[in-house]
């Protein structure tokens, strides 16, 4: 992996220099990649404690900078400035955002600099799929626990005392008023409720932290809907001799197997339905309803909006389908099935009428996309990974603006009848609609790509004398590991995907308007999708019938 370090200085919103390190960590641009940003405590610096090292292993490009009045950022140290530490933060996301093209992946912070992230991922408008809480106080009027008599002494007397501290083999002071004192024991941190579902929140306490008790990780874990609790035995506030427990634990929680699995237990279930079906004789049939929808601004009443369940389900081919499995369908109330394969697939695999449901015949591909050579030509981008695959996955946007348009139709003239989307196996073609859908109504990427990655589980294939049939259907054209490829859904895939999508489309609103919708009807459309909460709390009840019948 290449790596190179650059310092930066970013104005803020009053003209101070404000001070970091950017780490780059490959030579590739920088658009639309993942983004982490650093954030150290009270009296701390970008490379205090742990930050430094931390910066160095994280598996993407981070930012750690020093907080105004902190290290060599200008500006006065202060006790109590919350407000202040959430606008520099605003400033440096929004100056990466603009000058790198990056996307914001997580904030990472420490203590005080934990509060401030906090605040910020509650009351931004915009997804953050991750944050990371190390060591942050909750109940703030505890501080008070730190000071001895002299400090209460000085308050009294003289309204400040200094708090003397040692940073960089030096004595510093900070001067601490009574307001200072009286904001910072005031500080509600209660907010933290209102963390959107959607972004997943680890905290990391040491269980012998001599600064903020540890029953304050205990009302993070409470209070935030989508939160992991890590206690470390033996930490300190500052981690000390903890540093490389501490980085291997962030960097656990960021690996592709724990949010494959975190994913997987929060969204395996929709208000108590399950997402995945079993419909006997259909792959990879699941629900695509259910994930919360961020568009625009928060609402101050705080409804929320999501995927209405139990509407849109994609899966595999339906050729194969039983009895039984067309007797689920028509629990679930399915009035249309569109069809995104070819008539070649067609004349291959065969299709199935079922009575009582419409089948539209939406093909991504023309028939000359299935002559030999442009066939194998296809698929030899998905034998070339993530590049190949997201090339590969433009093709079909381009090539599928009909059969999407003809879709999206559906829901706009007719959002009371549910519907399928299936190709053959339910994983390119279908996954390409799938992303299209969630990013429309502002699913963050990480949620598209990990609702991707479900289909991985059902198209993957292990068996060798399967692997074996298909290099000899090829003629042995490809090898066994080319085919293992062809047949994965890697959350990669997807992720690489969005990035293209969002350099070439810059929207999904852009992409209809191609398709040829207007304004107005992407606005039904989205309006069509959506159920606010207050509403699919009441649903809960109706849905407990749903899983008896499917039972």
């Amino acid at each position: 992996m290449n790596q190179s370090t650059i310092q930066l200085i970013i104005k803020n919103n009053l003209g101070q220099n404000i001070v970091g390190i950017l780490e780059i960590k490959s030579s590739k641009n920088t658009l639309g990649e993942k983004l982490g940003i650093i954030c150290h405590g009270i009296i701390g610096h970008k490379d205090y404690l742990f930050q430094a090292k931390l910066a160095k292993e994280l598996p993407f490009d981070n930012f750690r900078f020093d907080f105004r009045g902190n290290g060599k950022s200008d500006g006065i140290l202060k006790f109590s400035n919350f407000q202040e530490d959430v606008e520099d933060i605003n400033t440096v996301v929004k100056y990466l955002e603009n000058e790198y093209g990056y996307k914001l992946y997580t904030l990472i912070g420490h203590s005080k600099g934990s509060c401030a992230v906090l605040k910020y991922a509650c009351h931004i408008s915009r997804n953050i799929p991750h944050v990371i809480n190390i060591s942050a106080r909750y109940y703030m009027p505890a501080v008070l626990s730190r000071f001895d008599k002299p400090v209460f002494d000085s308050l009294n007397e003289q309204g400040y005392f200094y708090w003397e501290y040692k940073i960089r083999d030096e004595i510093a002071r900070m001067k601490v008023t009574k307001e200072d004192l009286d904001n910072f024991i005031n500080y509600d941190m209660s907010f933290v409720r209102t963390m959107p579902e959607t972004t997943s929140v680890l905290t990391c306490h040491g269980i012998a932290d001599e600064v903020v008790p540890v029953k304050d990780a205990a009302f993070y874990a409470n209070l935030i809907p989508n939160h992991t609790l890590k206690l470390i035995p033996g930490a300190n506030h500052n981690y000390n001799r903890k540093h490389k427990e501490l980085i291997e634990i962030i960097n656990k929680y960021f690996s592709n197997e724990f949010q494959s699995m975190k994913f997987n237990e929060k969204y395996l279930y929709i208000n108590g339905v399950p997402r995945y079906i079993l419909i006997d004789g259909v792959k990879n049939f699941r629900d695509l309803g259910g994930y919360q929808c961020n568009l625009g601004k928060r609402e101050e009443n705080k409804i929320q909006k999501f995927i209405r369940e139990r509407f849109i389900f994609r899966g595999g081919s339906l050729s194969s389908i039983t009895d039984d499995g067309i007797v689920t369908l028509r629990k679930l109330n399915i009035q249309k099935i569109f069809d995104l394969r070819s008539n070649p697939e067609i004349d291959k695999f065969g299709v199935k009428n079922i009575e009582g449901m419409v089948r539209v015949h939406a093909p991504v591909f023309k028939e000359d996309a299935f002559a030999p050579e442009a066939l194998f030509e296809r698929w030899g981008l998905y034998t070339k990974g993530v590049e190949g695959y997201s090339q590969a996955y433009m093709v079909i946007l381009e090539e599928g603006k009909k059969a999407f348009y003809e879709i999206f139709k559906h829901i706009l003239e007719y959002p009371t009848q549910p519907f399928i989307v299936h190709c053959t196996a339910g994983k390119d073609r279908t996954g390409v609609f799938a992303m299209l859908l969630l990013k429309l109504l502002g699913v963050n990427d990480e949620i598209i790509s990990r609702e991707y990655e479900l289909t991985h589980v059902n198209t993957e294939i292990k068996d060798p004398k399967e692997i074996k049939m298909y290099v000899e259907l090829t003629n042995n054209y490809y090898n066994e590991n080319q085919i293992k490829e062809m047949f994965s859904a890697r959350y990669e895939f997807m992720e690489s995907l969005l990035r293209k999508f969002q350099n070439h489309y810059k929207s999904v609103d852009n992409y209809l308007l191609q398709c040829g919708f207007t304004t107005k009807e992407i606005e039904n459309i989205k309006n069509n999708l959506m159920i606010s909460n207050n509403i699919k709390n009441l649903i809960m009840y109706q849905n407990n019938n749903v899983i008896k019948s499917l039972l």
